[in-house]
């Protein structure tokens, strides 16, 4: 879901693949065939836009060092109002409510409702960009850990995964006229294959239905299974996404012990060398957690 304070985004484009050490050559994997001019056009746009409108570590110190930014107070006397983007009107409308019946049919979860975020009206319908987006949640809703900023229930032994729900999110997601789909999941330590191979059928079923959407894939660390990050980074996504979540120093207070900041970074080294070119890789932290200027840096 987009948030109004937009993360941070690190991109981790290893333009010199030389520096990454025992890392296994490029995938014998065979990948999808490759997108639609029209696509790729589209995820030209995107990474303008990120270019753009992504902030920059430098402006984040920049506010910590109280330099070109400045906030006037209210009082109880004289309040100021507050800011349009802290107000957000009742989900509605006829894209929302499609959207919202379709999930309720084919009994998928998403991230949107789960978390209860307040951008979900607005993401949903298009906002103010007119580009619909959605965050689909596979593999069920129990997961194997427990984050502790986390809200998702946990269970070392979850129920299985629904053996049609690819199929089921894909016929979904085409019939909504989304132009931005996010698909993540839940951990699946219990899994053989750690749910890779639902992941990877359920993008491959989406592009089937509609090649032109881009689908972003926000990921597990998958406990650093390189296969599993080879048939995922593969599968004929857009963007390859997995969070370290928060700076190194407060990885065991914030993730599950069996996370941790070195496992996340080599994932996303893996999906960069094993993804085909131009895919995007991407990770985010959360801000808040008790991290400090000098570890943020």
């Amino acid at each position: 879901m987009h948030s109004r304070l937009t993360p941070l985004l690190r991109h981790l484009n290893h333009r010199n693949h030389s520096s990454l050490l025992h890392l296994r050559p490029k995938s014998t994997l065979s990948p999808p065939q490759s997108h639609p001019q029209p696509h790729s056009q589209t995820l030209d746009s995107l990474r303008r836009r990120l270019a753009e409108d992504s902030p920059s570590l430098d402006d984040f110190i920049r506010l910590q060092r109280n330099e070109d930014y400045s906030v006037e107070v209210g009082t109880k006397k004289n309040p100021l109002p507050k800011p349009k983007w802290m107000k957000e009107s009742i989900p509605g409308g006829e894209k929302y409510t499609r959207i919202k019946k379709k999930l309720r049919e084919l009994k998928l979860h998403t991230v949107c409702e789960e978390a209860r975020c307040p951008n979900l009206g607005e993401c949903w319908s298009g906002g103010e960009t007119g580009t619909a987006t959605a965050t689909i949640m596979i593999l069920g809703d129990t997961c194997t850990r427990g984050c502790r900023f986390c809200n998702v229930k946990t269970s070392r032994t979850p129920p299985p995964p629904d053996p049609n729900e690819p199929t089921n999110v894909a016929e979904a997601i085409a019939s909504w006229g989304l132009d931005y789909i996010v698909i993540t999941s839940v951990d699946r330590d219990d899994l053989p294959d750690q749910g890779s191979g639902h992941f990877a059928e359920t993008v491959q079923k989406i592009k089937t239905l509609k090649p032109t959407m881009l689908v972003e894939a926000l990921v597990p660390d998958f406990r650093g299974d390189t296969a599993c990050v080879e048939k995922v980074s593969v599968s004929g996504l857009d963007v390859f996404a997995h969070n370290i979540e928060t700076v190194e120093e407060l990885q065991s207070v914030v993730r599950d012990r069996r996370a941790n900041f070195k496992q996340s970074i080599d994932v996303l080294k893996l999906a960069k060398e094993y993804a085909p070119a131009g895919t995007l890789t991407k990770t985010s932290v959360m801000l808040g957690c008790g991290e400090t200027p000098r570890s943020s840096g």
